[in-house]
């Protein structure tokens, strides 16, 4: 089972730095990590939809209308990042789902959908829904902000910040198979 302080060591680990017991140690190692391990992860949530973070939520309305729009809805509580507001019964494979316009402000969702779900990435921070992928990009995105203060050496901070830019992009190429559209049989190719 991976927990918080087996993502840490993994970062150290790539740091060559000391490994840790508990964040609450007190060694620099684990007050560094408390320090970057939060908003490290939530940024690696943000920067790609992952799909153990996927959430597609039917909007609470709200009573004030905004002036350019027709209609405002709560924000969900676990929302980091809003990818598109869906029709009600799309589906993600076989029917094309332009969604609606919306735009985002101070915690509501401004549409004028009358009845709006939100696809959107939770703020998942139980290690036991991340997948391998993620993990393997979040630490190096976690042994790329420790790489300063831990080591002194910026190098090491960039390096690992390119290895986290090349895993997030591996992460897309996967999620584009996984989520491949089955097509309907096309006869004249099956007859061949």
């Amino acid at each position: 089972m991976t927990g918080k302080v087996e993502i840490v060591n993994l970062a150290l680990a790539r740091l060559g730095d000391m490994l840790i017991q508990d964040l609450e140690e007190g060694s620099a190692a684990a007050n560094q990590a408390k320090l970057f391990y939060e908003p490290s992860r939530r940024a690696v949530l943000r920067d790609f939809n992952w799909n153990f973070a996927l959430k597609i939520d039917r909007l609470a309305l709200l009573e004030d209308k905004p002036l350019d729009f027709n209609f405002a809805y709560a924000l969900p509580a676990d929302c980091l990042k809003a990818i598109r507001l869906r029709r009600r019964g799309a589906r993600d494979y076989g029917e094309e789902d332009p969604g609606e316009r919306f735009v985002l402000r101070s915690g509501t969702v401004c549409t004028d959908a009358k009845e709006a779900y939100l696809e959107y990435i939770r703020d998942v921070s139980d290690e036991t829904e991340f997948d391998d992928k993620f993990i393997e990009a979040f630490s190096y995105k976690l042994a790329a902000e420790l790489a300063a203060p831990l080591t002194g050496r910026f190098d090491l901070m960039n390096s690992f910040l390119n290895a986290y830019t090349v895993l997030v992009r591996e992460a897309a190429t996967l999620s584009a198979r996984e989520n491949r559209r089955i097509l309907p049989e096309n006869p004249y190719v099956e007859a061949r």
